[in-house]
């Protein structure tokens, strides 16, 4: 079973995300309105993220992995 985490979870803009079993493909980052706010290709199963310039608020983190799709709540603050 994969497992993806955001961490830390909530933060300041500033946060990983991680999977535990297979690659993380690409991810979306969207605000509460849906409004796309970053999106990025990738093949790792850590990811160093940096959104200190967006508001605080709730986004959502939509993942592609190579076990599937998730999607993620995260909260910046």
């Amino acid at each position: 079973k994969t497992t993806v985490q955001i961490a830390p979870n909530p933060n300041n803009g500033q946060f990983y995300l991680s999977s535990t079993n297979g690659n993380i493909l690409s991810y979306q980052i969207q605000n509460s309105w849906g409004d796309l706010i970053q999106e990025a290709d990738c093949n790792d199963d850590l990811i160093q993220i940096d959104l200190k310039k967006q508001s605080s608020g709730l986004y959502f983190i939509s993942l592609k992995t190579e076990r599937g799709m998730f999607v993620e709540k995260l909260i910046i603050h």
